[in-house]
């Protein structure tokens, strides 16, 4: 991930190697059933200039459109909603592509470095999710489960109930790494 800055405003690029066509990977991001398997909940997309991708992660916890302002298949696409863009630059041979992703229009001062922070890591961590759909479970669509965590939460206090509650029995998460191997058993549990 790198930020730029340019003309008062900021950019976050994420980018990552997937083993797979820039035309696969284009029907991952320029497509509603493609994002679907990696990014929102529900995605519809307006193919074209002009045209709109509209994305939801459950109705009143996020949705939202972008007007698409680049449409050239299978190498860019140009989103922008709200005075920001995301861009999405595909390119590759060979049967490996990268896709790199920028998010640009993110003002100069403090109020939106936490903003900044968050599409960084969100980016990094939803193109893993992208390269692990294509490559480890081509054409299969996914089960989304969400947990939602009332106040801040920090790494030691979500590690202590993920394991009580029978998650990741035996596992140690205060030291898992990125790539590290969890195996999880689902528990049905109500709580209050």
């Amino acid at each position: 991930m790198t930020t730029e800055s340019n003309a008062g405003t900021r950019s976050a690029t994420s980018s990552i190697e997937i083993d797979a066509t820039p035309e696969q990977v284009w029907e991952m991001v320029a497509t509603g059933e493609g994002m679907e398997r990696w990014f929102p909940i529900e995605a519809r997309v307006t193919p074209g200039e002009g045209g709109e991708i509209w994305f939801s992660w459950g109705k009143g916890v996020m949705e939202g459109a972008a007007k698409i302002v680049a449409w050239e298949p299978p190498r860019r696409l140009v989103g922008e909603w709200g005075g920001m863009h995301d861009e999405y630059l595909i390119e590759g041979s060979g049967g490996r592509t990268t896709l790199t992703v920028t998010s640009s229009g993110f003002g100069e001062g403090a109020e939106w470095d936490e903003m900044l922070d968050s599409v960084s890591t969100g980016w990094m961590f939803e193109l893993r999710g992208l390269k692990h759909a294509m490559e480890t479970h081509p054409g299969e669509t996914r089960t989304v489960v969400r947990s939602v965590w009332r106040g801040a939460p920090d790494r030691e206090a979500l590690a202590s109930i993920v394991h009580d509650s029978g998650l990741a029995p035996g596992t140690d998460l205060r030291s898992a790494r990125v790539g590290d191997e969890v195996t999880l058993r689902l528990v049905h549990r109500r709580l209050l």
